[in-house]
């Protein structure tokens, strides 16, 4: 008859439990692999650079449309500017319930474009909404 000693309990019940975690972890794994995308665009309804003192407003207004409403609110959505070789962030917003933002910052230099871009988010185990990036001017 074999004895146990408690060393080799605690060792046996470490390693059923690093089995079943790495099951998990594969297991995730393969459920965010085929995660279906929902598209989100971005559409612009508003945009002007004013001058100012000391530099330029650049303000510029928007909607996000998905099939998926709950890709359309609550969406992460930031404004860069680009003078020259320089893109900086200039503001953050969160999209309305409708998907309507609006962003605005301010430069020393003219923009010579701005980009607007939505990070994905994922809304269940099954469905992701897509991050989209619109660049104008």
């Amino acid at each position: 008859m074999e004895h146990f000693t408690i060393g080799r309990v605690v060792v046996a019940l470490l390693a059923a439990t690093v089995v079943c975690l790495s099951q998990v972890a594969v297991g995730r794994a393969r459920v965010s692999a085929h995660a279906k995308v929902v598209p989100t665009t971005i559409t612009t309804s508003f945009g002007k650079v004013t001058p100012v003192s000391g530099g330029f407003l650049a303000e510029v207004a928007g909607v996000l449309t998905s099939p998926r409403s709950s890709c359309r609110s609550g969406r992460t959505v930031k404004l860069f500017l680009t003078t020259g070789s320089t893109t900086s962030l200039e503001d953050v917003d969160q999209s309305s319930l409708r998907g309507e933002f609006g962003l605005r910052g301010t430069t020393t230099s003219q923009p010579d474009s701005f980009t607007i871009k939505v990070l994905r988010k994922r809304i269940d185990r099954l469905h992701v909404c897509g991050g989209a990036t619109l660049t104008e001017g």
